[in-house]
């Protein structure tokens, strides 16, 4: 990324955080007095064009005033420290709602929900049971099919239906026998060498789950819920949750942009990454690039201190 002088930095930042404020395109005059005068419009104006040539900014035709690119926003986030900064009442809060919860996957939902109405906006989490540990196997028979389910000790129970013709009643007690009481993550990494209809049932298991929060806030704002449903859909199975999980940074920062091929835009994800009872994952916010950083990080910091303090806890106890 092209190297930026201490005035446009300066410039570039002032837009930005105007733009979020406003939702608008943003004019010199408009940097000018945020800045108080520092430089006038005319420097401001050839910046900005210089900002503009080098892709931070695009200029709306006809529209006085200029907006952040993608590029901009990617320059701006990796550009700001963010401290692990949280207030401990609202940590307080979640832990509560965590430990009402009667599961893992429960107390994620939980979590979700609270962040989207404390900062009402659109809020999600995933999580996969990574850490998870097979406490059951069973193989009901209904009207010559097998019901096959795991029960996992996250609480989840997970299934497939197959045909007596696939299956004996041997093998089934052979692979319960070789599966409980281990790690879900090791069975799945060994699922070649069972029979076709196990592997799939492991496969189930080791899905990310995606939970939504809050889609009623952007629906009053305005966006049409097919964007909703077009950027939920590939959310649930583009390979963007492998990219944030190996991500260095955190938060982490992803523009529709980059995983919808443009047909969404002007939209982020701004989410952490916590572990909590064997499950792993990641909770953040949807929604319009228009909203303050520092409000959201405040809230998902205390959400994951929550959610890993509540899981040291219990793990001393």
């Amino acid at each position: 990324m092209q190297s930026l002088t201490q005035r446009q930095r300066e410039i570039l930042t002032t837009l930005i955080r105007l733009y979020l404020d406003w939702g608008e395109p943003v004019a010199s005059a408009d940097i000018a007095d945020a800045i108080g005068g520092k430089w006038s419009s005319a420097t401001i104006r050839k910046e900005l064009k210089a900002l503009e040539d080098m892709g931070f900014l695009e200029h709306p035709y006809k529209v006085a005033g200029r907006y952040p690119t993608v590029k901009a926003y990617r320059w701006f986030f990796n550009n700001l420290i963010y401290a692990p900064l949280w207030d401990e009442s609202s940590v307080h809060l979640f832990k509560n709602l965590i430990l009402s919860a009667r599961e893992a996957a429960q107390a994620i939902r939980s979590v979700v929900d609270e962040i989207a109405s404390s900062v009402r906006e659109m809020s999600m989490g995933t999580y996969v049971p990574s850490e998870a540990v097979i406490v059951d196997m069973v193989f009901p028979k209904v009207d010559k099919k097998y019901i096959v389910g795991l029960l996992l000790s996250t609480g989840e129970f997970v299934k497939v239906f197959v045909d007596e013709s696939q299956i004996s009643s041997q093998t089934l007690d052979d692979i319960k026998n070789s599966v409980i009481g281990r790690y879900l993550k090791d069975i799945y990494e060994s699922r070649h060498l069972y029979p076709s209809w196990f592997a799939e049932l492991v496969d189930r298991a080791m899905q990310v789950r995606v939970m939504e929060s809050g889609i009623e806030y952007l629906v009053d704002k305005g966006d049409v819920s097919g964007r909703i449903r077009h950027l939920i859909t590939k959310l649930k199975k583009d390979d963007w949750y492998e990219r944030i999980m190996i991500a260095t940074s955190e938060p982490t920062i992803m523009f529709s942009e980059e995983f919808t091929d443009g047909a969404v835009k002007d939209w982020m994800i701004m989410v952490v990454r916590y572990s909590h009872r064997g499950l792993e994952g990641i909770i953040g916010l949807v929604g319009p690039r228009r909203y303050s950083p520092e409000r959201i990080f405040e809230t998902l910091w205390a959400a994951k201190k929550a959610l890993e303090e509540t899981d040291d806890e219990a793990n001393r106890n």
